[in-house]
């Protein structure tokens, strides 16, 4: 599995099914994702992300990074790799194929929605102060708006089950 490209075969005809290229170094680990959907491959340049199906690709999380392995979680929300230099990189995703993100800015989205709400008592007050806040970085806000939007649908749902 070298020199950027990564093969993926047929295991009942035997023939060549798709090449995934894109990769500018040496294909080191390759994982699919639990739904078989996802093909996730770690090299010396980042990893890389395609569709199972189509081989095309979906995202590279963390280009420009040596990757020297690569696991998914059983639900397929969370990419474990690492690097040369042996530390640990955990990118989640918060929204299924929403494409993933480092778990510090997930966690730094979801506390900035609870602080929030803790001061705010409502997620439509959360939703526009995020869109307000220049403070943020956009991945940041971006993360805390989705999650505040599925607060905001779940409570809304709650409330309906609530009054059957």
């Amino acid at each position: 599995m070298g020199g950027g490209e990564l093969k993926v075969w047929n295991v009942e005809t035997g023939n060549e099914g798709m090449t995934l290229k894109g990769h500018g170094s040496w294909v080191v680990d390759v994982v699919f994702s639990p739904d078989g959907k996802r093909i996730i491959a770690a090299c010396r340049g980042g990893l890389k992300i395609w569709d199972a199906s189509t081989g095309a690709e979906i995202f590279s999380p963390n280009e420009g990074k040596n990757c020297m392995a690569v696991a998914i979680s059983p639900d397929g929300k969370t990419i474990a790799t690492t690097d040369n230099e042996n530390n640990i990189i955990l990118l989640e995703s918060v929204v299924p194929a929403g494409g993933y993100k480092s778990r510090r800015t997930v966690q730094n989205a979801r506390k900035d929605v609870e602080q929030l709400y803790k001061k705010l008592n409502s997620y439509h007050s959360v939703i526009d102060a995020l869109v307000t806040d220049s403070t943020l970085e956009g991945p940041v806000r971006q993360l805390a708006l989705q999650i505040a939007n599925a607060r905001l649908w779940e409570d809304k749902e709650m409330a309906k089950d609530a009054d059957k």
